[in-house]
């Protein structure tokens, strides 16, 4: 048998990531030269602020639907029906997002998304018919798709390991702050009978963020990745040949499953508080309209609370034990709803539902970053939060019929399945390490 000399044999090193935190690292953007800790603070304002006015707008275009009827002279149903077409849309959209993500990369998505919501939001203010509204908030719709996942890659992608937890946790405490804002401005404004003067403040901020991410810079793990290949075009192909294939590989398959069915689960308990809750505790359980509208007040007031500790958390331990640990909470909580009658289990329900469990989307975000190398991060991304965005549409169907059953326990065993799912999902997903170089937790986890 031949003896290999060791003088002679080359140790080949592993593969290391394609970048690596480096605090001071210089960047450089418009003439001007910043470390990278402090390049940090730039950056998220900016993303933060996205956040804000996204859901800004959201609450926004909701809170005007009812104006929107009557100016049109719209029954219901045609306003619900026209309204689930910009779900859809969103849906449809949010793989192409996705796409463009991976190919031409982070920034570019974000300023892009950026401009198109304000653009097409402000326009909205000067429709003079109805066809003209679907067709903006259409578009809109098609450009905020590109938002929430560019801004979640971008923080991903630029902060420290150790703390990228909580930097991912607040820009969510951002979106919640968007949307109460987003409803008291609303009712100040339509008390005035001015509804297009709503949409002319959704244009301005949109545009002023747009201009600011001119001082942003791209993602250098996207631009490390398109240096490697063949450049943009030759780095599109590629992604677009293996990203969605990879995906649902028979190694990735229950991976890819498990976090769909998480995200959609999640998801649906923000949908069901939002669009139904306030119905059935009125219609079913016999409650005020001023009280059954606190559930939501109570949901999302608790999940402001539990939004940093669920960021610190994720910094300590593997989000997915995280996301477990939330849901089971959450489950634990819930029963009340199903089991008692009375204000005081619905209540302790809702605020059950806020802080641990719309907080386990907090924590599922963080894992969505770190579960996808850098190649298919966006696509990746982009075909999860397509189920993530199918609960909008999906949760309001299948509780209309629901609701006509009554004071029955159907409604309640919907809403405790969202965190019953969501828990038997997160059991199904690997871990990832915490405080880990994204790229490091990728590697690890699809071995």
């Amino acid at each position: 048998m031949t003896q290999l000399d060791p003088a002679k044999t080359t140790v080949v090193p592993a593969e290391e990531p394609a970048y690596r935190y480096d605090p001071d690292e210089l960047v450089t953007i418009r003439n001007r030269t910043m470390t990278k800790k402090r390049y940090l603070w730039v950056l998220l304002p900016v993303i933060y602020g996205a956040y804000f006015l996204a859901n800004f707008d959201g609450a926004i275009a909701g809170a005007a639907g009812p104006v929107i009827m009557e100016v049109f002279g719209l029954a219901p149903d045609t306003f619900l029906y026209v309204t689930a077409i910009f779900g859809g849309v969103s849906i449809l959209t949010s793989v192409l997002a996705g796409f463009v993500i991976d190919r031409f990369g982070r920034k570019r998505m974000f300023a892009l998304a950026l401009l198109g919501v304000g653009l097409f939001s402000g326009l909205t203010a000067i429709v003079v018919a109805f066809w003209q509204y679907v067709v903006l908030r259409s578009l809109t719709a098609v450009t905020e798709s590109g938002i929430r996942g560019a801004q979640t890659i971008l923080i991903g992608e630029e902060a420290p390991p150790r703390i990228r937890g909580r930097l991912q946790s607040a820009s969510w405490a951002f979106l919640f702050l968007g949307a109460a804002t987003g409803g008291l401005v609303a009712s100040a404004v339509l008390a005035t009978g001015n509804w297009r003067l709503l949409f002319v403040i959704t244009f301005a901020p949109m545009l002023l963020v747009f201009f600011v991410t001119r001082y942003l810079r791209e993602s250098p793990r996207f631009l490390a990745l398109r240096n490697r290949t063949e450049g943009v075009g030759g780095a599109s192909r590629r992604i677009e040949r293996e990203a969605v294939r990879r995906l649902f590989s028979r190694g990735h398959r229950p991976q890819t499953v498990a976090m769909m069915i998480f995200g959609f689960f999640c998801f649906s308990a923000g949908s069901f508080t939002t669009l139904v809750a306030p119905i059935y505790l009125v219609e079913a359980r016999g409650f005020a309209v001023e009280h059954a509208s606190q559930s939501v007040t109570i949901m999302f007031a608790f999940a402001l609370l539990g939004n940093l500790p669920t960021g610190w958390l994720t910094d300590k331990v593997s989000p997915k034990y995280v996301m477990v640990l939330w849901e089971a909470l959450a489950a634990a909580l819930v029963l009340p709803v199903v089991l008692a009658d009375g204000r005081w289990p619905i209540y302790l329900a809702f605020a059950a539902l806020g802080f641990f469990g719309i907080n386990g989307v907090v924590a599922f975000a963080i894992y969505l970053t770190a579960a996808f190398p850098t190649e298919i991060r966006g696509t990746g991304l982009s075909v999860i939060l397509v189920f993530v965005s199918l609960s909008g549409v999906v949760i309001p169907l299948v509780s209309a019929p629901l609701l006509v059953l009554g004071d029955s326990i159907a409604v309640p065993l919907m809403m405790l399945s969202f965190p019953g799912v969501s828990f038997l999902a997160a059991l199904a997903l690997r871990p990832i390490a915490p405080a880990q170089d994204i790229d490091e937790a990728a590697a690890s986890l699809n071995h």
